[in-house]
């Protein structure tokens, strides 16, 4: 090993031959101490790296690996999934933002568990928090120290909602008189496809195919499996979507086909004025229409129900999963699991499908032993008679699903039957913060009615 300098130049130079390797670079300095001690660091690595010995990495703090998660993350995900792990990573660095990954422990995860609880997130919107956590413990080598401790909530798979038709009707009405004049499009379209909301917002003219077979090429969706498949349209959606365009006879093919815009009401209460028309970029929140819309259609559900509803609609009407699946995007692995999730198969169905099994050699009944509603005699179609005191105090102790299997409909039926007769019943999420021991809303009093309907 040697140190040199080359003629006419200060900086120091070292040489040294490893392995029958000559090693002849600059030390960048002037300083012939720092050029010795460059020497010695620049051979130690070379000689590690040739038996393969690995340099020790320093410890990360929580708030480092989460930004490189989150970097990581940038080109494999969808801008609203990303933004969703961005809130979500800003709730774990208050708490875990200076602390080294190799210090977090599993009792530090449940505090936290806990004081999100207090501070009234629901348990869905925990668990993402800790599937964000189990992200990055597992990106850096830190994962399995503390998984045989590590526990999500125990959430409702069957949270969802299929909209009746008869409320359907009323929900599109509402949709038609709002002041966005793209939620009647985009509802029909939703329910006509199950598309999600954001595939629907990064749509572009140059996807959608309205001749011949009509389809659209979904680009922008929330999973791989999701993106670029093609999804035919039916009559309905091709007739808003011709009708649509005619708002835009200057489209371009690049265009975003329900364009950022914003809308002002008039005095005199004629259609509302488009101003910041802009069809270079997507339409900005869909929220507050949409809550509007189903305020004043009376109706409680959310935008992603609509393809709760059209995923049921299909299995309904005897689709093969596997198309489906191909339709609303679902991959091959978890296609049963969100076919479970996603159908909602009511009571009547589910009856007719167990009458299969009954054997031939005694008449079925309908009357069961167990049943807690009366039926009517003298109809051909069965009629119930509910007492409302005992319903009353049936649905609040178990929830609407498991209820209406004991009266032999659906939950929507029993909800139905439940605000004919004034009885009151828990409102959405209250089995879900009762499961996690957060304060509920007091069961309020029976109002006076008639005993029976």
């Amino acid at each position: 090993m040697s140190l040199y300098k080359q003629r006419g130049s200060n900086v120091w130079w070292y040489e040294f031959v490893f392995d029958g390797v000559r090693y002849r670079e600059s030390a960048k300095t002037t300083s012939k101490t720092v050029a010795a001690e460059a020497l010695k660091v620049r051979r130690r690595e070379v000689e590690e790296s040739f038996n393969g010995i690995k340099k020790r990495e320093m410890p990360k703090t929580f708030a480092v690996a989460a930004a490189e998660h989150l970097k990581a993350k940038e080109e494999n995900v969808a801008d609203s999934t990303l933004e969703i792990l961005k809130r979500g990573v800003s709730h774990l660095l208050a708490v875990f933002g200076k602390m080294l990954l190799i210090d977090i422990t599993a009792a530090d995860i449940k505090k936290y568990k806990g004081a999100r609880l207090s501070a009234g997130a629901s348990p869905r919107y925990v668990n993402m928090d800790l599937e964000t956590v189990r992200a990055i413990l597992r990106r850096f080598g830190q994962w399995e120290r503390i998984r045989p401790d590590f526990s999500f909530y125990r959430l409702n798979e069957e949270f969802g909602f299929e909209l009746p038709e008869s409320d359907e009707l009323r929900l599109l009405d509402e949709c038609a008189r709002s002041i966005s004049r793209g939620l009647f499009t985009i509802v029909i379209l939703a329910l006509c496809t199950g598309m999600r909301r954001g595939e629907i917002k990064f749509l572009r003219w140059n996807q959608i195919f309205l001749t011949g077979e009509a389809y659209l090429i979904v680009g922008v969706s929330k999973t791989s499996t999701g993106r670029n498949r093609t999804v035919p349209l039916n009559a309905r959606a091709v007739a808003v979507l011709i009708e649509w365009a005619r708002h835009f006879p200057d489209r371009l093919p690049d265009y975003y086909v329900f364009p950022a815009e914003k809308y002002s009401l008039q005095p005199n209460g004629s259609a509302p004025v488009v101003y910041q028309h802009d069809p270079t970029k997507p339409m900005e929140s869909l929220r507050v229409a949409w809550k509007a819309a189903c305020r004043r259609a009376g109706i409680q559900m959310r935008f992603h129900d609509l393809r709760h509803t059209a995923v049921t609609r299909m299995l309904r009407a005897r689709v093969p999963l596997t198309t489906v699946a191909q339709i609303v995007g679902w991959s091959p692995s978890t296609m049963y699991l969100m076919a479970k999730r996603y159908a909602h198969i009511l009571q009547p169905e589910m009856r007719t499908a167990v009458a299969a099994l009954e054997g031939t050699s005694r008449k079925p009944s309908r009357k069961s032993p167990t049943s807690s509603p009366r039926e009517v005699e003298g109809s051909a179609t069965p009629h119930f008679r509910y007492d409302r005191e005992e319903l009353y105090e049936k649905a609040w102790k178990v929830p609407m699903r498991i209820l209406a299997k004991e009266y032999r409909v659906s939950d929507v039926a029993l909800a139905k039957a439940c605000k004919r007769l004034h009885v009151p019943l828990p409102g959405r999420g209250y089995w879900a913060k009762k499961a996690a021991n957060q304060p509920v809303k007091t069961r309020p009093p029976l109002p006076p009615a008639s005993g029976t309907l």
